[in-house]
C-alpha cells in the first residue's frame, strides 16, 4: 500500500529524526500504518539532485501530537539499490568526519 503524501502543509512535514544505512526513523504529524510505502527524496551533500529511495514503515508511535515512524529502505531493484548505496556511502563519510566525543575521567580526583 502507497502512503499519502505527508508534505501537504506545514503543519504535516515530516522530518528524518536519524538516518542509517538501512532505515530511517520519520517525525510527522500523520501516522502512517506499519506496512505502508514511501518514497523518501534526500538531498545529500555536494548533489543538486535528490536520491529517492522507497521505504516501508515497519514501526510507528505517537510522541505527543506528533508520530515517529521507523522506515526500512527496500533493497528492491537496480535503481533502488544504487540509491540505498549513495544513502550508506554518505552516512559512512558523515560518520568518519563526525568529531570523536570528549573522553571525560571516571572517577573523582584525590
Amino acid at each position: 500500500m502507497f502512503a499519502p503524501n505527508l508534505c501537504c502543509t506545514d503543519a504535516q512535514r515530516a522530518t528524518v529524526r536519524n538516518i542509517g544505512e538501512e532505515g530511517a526513523c520519520l517525525v510527522a504529524a500523520t501516522a502512517l500504518p506499519v506496512g505502508s510505502e514511501l518514497n523518501l527524496s534526500f538531498f545529500l551533500g555536494g548533489h543538486f539532485h535528490p536520491v529517492v529511495v522507497l521505504s516501508r514503515v515497519i514501526w510507528s508511535r505517537a510522541e505527543g501530537d506528533r508520530f515517529a515512524m521507523g522506515l526500512a529502505f527496500a533493497p528492491e531493484g537496480a535503481g533502488q539499490k544504487l540509491a540505498v548505496g549513495r544513502i550508506a556511502e554518505y552516512v559512512r563519510a558523515a560518520r568518519t568526519a563526525a568529531p570523536e566525543a570528549p573522553s571525560y575521567p571516571s572517577g573523582g580526583s584525590s
